[in-house]
């Protein structure tokens, strides 16, 4: 029986955009039913800028793991960061992070809990990260964080 991955990657895709507007949208309806004006969405705000940083930390974070192709997207990836890069995103990690208070912090746990079983089943699957695995990491870390906000 033949895989058909393009099957698989656009249902992915769906449950990816799924969880996020489930998510939003309860995000939303709590800030808003709070009826206290505009401030009422700071929170939400501060959610999104907290989900979309912290997924692109984390893919600074997955550079400390090997490429597995070579010539590949990951491979390329690895070649233009510094430690410097890296000490950068993880200020800003942890400045969104301590920006949203304990539920920031909660989100930092639960999204590093999440790359590290994803970056551990690549890198026992793979053999290291490729491209994908990096999209896969963004979009992961993305909903983690959305529905950690919500909770």
């Amino acid at each position: 029986m033949k895989t058909d991955f393009l099957v698989i990657g656009s249902g992915a895709a769906g449950l990816s955009f799924a969880l996020k507007a489930a998510a939003l949208g309860a995000l939303a309806g709590t800030f808003q039913a709070d009826g206290s004006g505009p401030d009422a969405f700071a929170p939400l705000l501060l959610s999104c800028c907290l989900a979309g940083t912290l997924a692109r930390c984390m893919v600074f974070a997955a550079m400390r793991v090997p490429s597995a192709r070579p010539g590949g997207l990951g491979e390329a990836l690895h070649e233009g960061v510094t430690s410097r890069h890296e000490l950068i995103a993880f200020a800003l990690g942890l400045g969104v992070c301590a920006v949203n208070g304990m539920r920031g912090l909660y989100a930092l746990a639960i999204a590093l809990l999440a790359a590290y079983l994803l970056l551990s089943a690549a890198k026992k699957r793979l053999g290291g990260v490729t491209g994908d695995v990096f999209g896969c990491l963004v979009e992961l870390t993305e909903c983690v964080v959305l529905i950690v906000c919500c909770v």
